[in-house]
Formats: C-alpha cells, sequence, structure tokens
C-alpha cells in the first residue's frame, strides 16, 4: 500500500489549493477537501 508522503504537492498546487480554501464562495465539502489534502501536505 502506497502512502501519501508530505510535500508532494507543488508550489503552484498548494497555493491554488490555499486560495480554494480561503475563497467564501466555495462549497463547504470542496473547501474541506482542499484543506485535508493541504494537510496530508504539510512536511513540518
Amino acid at each position: 500500500m502506497a502512502m501519501i508522503r508530505p510535500g508532494f504537492l507543488s508550489s503552484v498546487d498548494r497555493l491554488e489549493l490555499e486560495a480554494c480554501v480561503r475563497r467564501r464562495r466555495e462549497d463547504h465539502g470542496i473547501a474541506r477537501r482542499e484543506n485535508a489534502i493541504l494537510l496530508l501536505d504539510d512536511v513540518t
């Protein structure tokens, strides 16, 4: 089974996801999923 390792997002991908999470018009469920992806990518 392959595990997702921190740092799998490019800097551009990360910025796009962060922008989507901050937008108020995004669907709440989508924003939650994007936030989860960002948390999985955290290297700290």
